[in-house]
């Protein structure tokens, strides 16, 4: 009896009814955990198997990008797991082309059975039947049903916000729900005030960078703490960089039109039915509908902060092109550093306001001294591209070695297979009384000797050839750019984002460098310097 390793897949809908009511999980959710646990406990074969479970609340099924599927099919491709169980196909996924990808291709390759309770589907036992056509049947008809239900989802929505109605999940900051009607919102004070306060700076003339300090100086909660603090438990307290105000969070409000009382939707959208891919929609196409609520700002407070705002944007000095723009970030928040005027060092910028965050980098003093370690490092992994060539060109002998391996294996195969013709023919002959039973036995003796030897040599080959690998094809790349860059004098920001993602600055100064293509020199790419 095979040796199960059982990974149960159960996948809420974001249209079931009770999400996002409270609850830690929904009743579908345990019903289809009591439905997958009874169907293996009825199951002798399957009833003492180890099992896993992985959960996804709240996600649509039109496609397996989601987090709980994906950390399953990493764990069966790695091999944890070699039995996969859904209550039915449309829990693990509604694009029939994604799964007939998966039961007739993946997981057939990776030796894994598939069952679907309510289907009654079971790749063990569907060789020679139909089965796997009614299931590619099944995929086409929830797909169908998930672009439909998009569709009119779609529609109901537009059709609510053509009325006025307001039907996001979470109001702005200064608004909540009104109680008598979800529909409509009403002025939340405390967040009112703080919205009212943001827009008085920037009409007066504050940067957007210097209200942020201020909010987070005078320790006014974000939009997202303030929601936190008001909804715990939700999925909307999932930020973690909510906890302070920066120029991204206090732009959002000064730009939200809806303020004035206006309710502002179409903003964005989405390219089909069932795609989460949205695209941000020209102005005209927006739908404005004003006077739906009570206004926090006027208009004439709105248009004021947004002259100011222009113009502080249009006087504002262009950034200086460096090598390391854009690359440098602390090592702590992971935030990109900003770049001292004076003495050109770098500093994060939530360092004084990072109480309780751990963020402790200071910065870099010297921005001569952290492009010297960067070049010195880019340099030292384009000289050592030579060496990555000369393994290329080794592993393409290997490659040719490789296919020589390959037919030695072929012959030994078919070498073993005739020996094993001749023991079947020898046995015939005995059965038949052709040969006497001690000419038998020493023919089997003599076939089993041969076949030993025979399995030595195939073990030996086939070792040797598991230790040819294929090379990276991005290595031809990367020891292009190693080419371009190697005799040019400087460093520039075109030859720094060549080769890498990122330069992050750890407290105490010490220097970690994330590359690019790093995986294709398997040792050879340098890790970085300290100050």
């Amino acid at each position: 009896m095979k040796d199960y390793r059982i990974a149960m897949y159960i996948r809420l809908s974001n249209a079931d009814e009770q999400t996002g009511r409270g609850q830690d999980e929904s009743g579908s959710i345990t019903h289809q955990r009591m439905l997958l646990n009874h169907f293996l406990d009825s199951r002798t074969e399957l009833a003492g198997c180890p099992r896993s479970e992985f959960v996804d609340d709240g996600y649509s099924g039109t496609n397996t990008d989601r987090p709980g599927v994906q950390r399953m099919v990493r764990m069966v491709r790695e091999g944890a797991y070699n039995l996969v169980i859904v209550k039915d196909l449309s829990r693990f996924s509604r694009d029939y082309i994604e799964t007939g990808d998966y039961l007739e291709c993946v997981f057939p390759f990776l030796g894994v059975r598939f069952i679907s309770v309510n289907e009654g589907y079971d790749s063990a036992g569907l060789e020679g039947t139909a089965g796997g056509l009614e299931a590619a049947v099944r995929s086409i008809i929830h797909a169908a049903y998930s672009r439909d239900l998009s569709i009119k989802v779609k529609t109901a929505k537009q059709k609510h916000r053509e009325k006025g109605e307001y039907i996001d999940c979470v109001p702005p900051l200064g608004y909540r729900k009104d109680p008598a009607d979800r529909h409509r919102l009403a002025i939340d004070e405390e967040g009112a005030a703080v919205v009212r306060r943001i827009f008085h700076l920037a009409a007066g003339g504050t940067k957007v960078s210097e209200i942020a300090r201020m909010l987070n100086a005078d320790g006014v909660p974000t939009p997202t703490r303030y929601y936190a603090a008001r909804k715990p438990g939700t999925r909307q307290n999932h930020s973690a960089m909510g906890g302070r105000w920066s120029y991204s969070s206090v732009y959002v409000i000064l730009k939200r039109y809806s303020y004035t009382g206006a309710l502002v939707a179409n903003v964005r959208q989405n390219g089909k039915p069932g795609s989460r891919h949205y695209t941000k929609q020209d102005q005209s196409k927006w739908t404005i509908m004003r006077g739906q609520f009570e206004a926090i700002v006027t208009e004439e407070e709105y248009e004021q902060a947004q002259r100011i705002f222009q113009k502080q944007k249009k006087t504002a000095k262009k950034a200086h092109d460096y090598p390391l723009k854009s690359l440098v970030r602390c090592g702590c928040c992971g935030r990109v550093m900003k770049r001292r005027v004076k003495g050109y060092g770098y500093v994060c910028r939530f360092r004084n306001d990072a109480e309780g965050s751990g963020c402790e980098t200071a910065g870099f003093s010297t921005e001569h001294d952290l492009e010297g370690i960067v070049s010195g490092a880019i340099r030292d992994m384009a000289g050592k591209a030579a060496l990555a060539r000369d393994r290329k060109a080794l592993t393409e002998k290997g490659n040719g070695l490789a296919k020589d391996l390959a037919g030695e294996l072929s012959l030994l195969s078919r070498r073993a297979d005739r020996i094993h013709a001749a023991r079947l023919r020898d046995y015939e002959k005995y059965t038949e009384g052709a040969i006497t039973k001690e000419a038998f036995l020493d023919a089997r003796k003599e076939a089993a000797k041969e076949l030993d030897a025979i399995q030595v040599q195939i073990s030996e080959k086939e070792k040797e050839l598991a230790g040819l690998k294929e090379t990276d094809p991005r290595l031809e790349h990367v020891m292009e750019l190693a080419d371009r860059y190697r005799d040019q004098e400087g460093l520039t920001n075109d030859m720094a984002r060549a080769f890498i993602d990122a330069v992050y600055i750890h407290p105490g100064g010490t220097v970690e460098i994330k590359w690019k293509y790093a995986d294709c020199f398997e040792g050879l790419m340098p890790q970085g310097g300290e100050d």
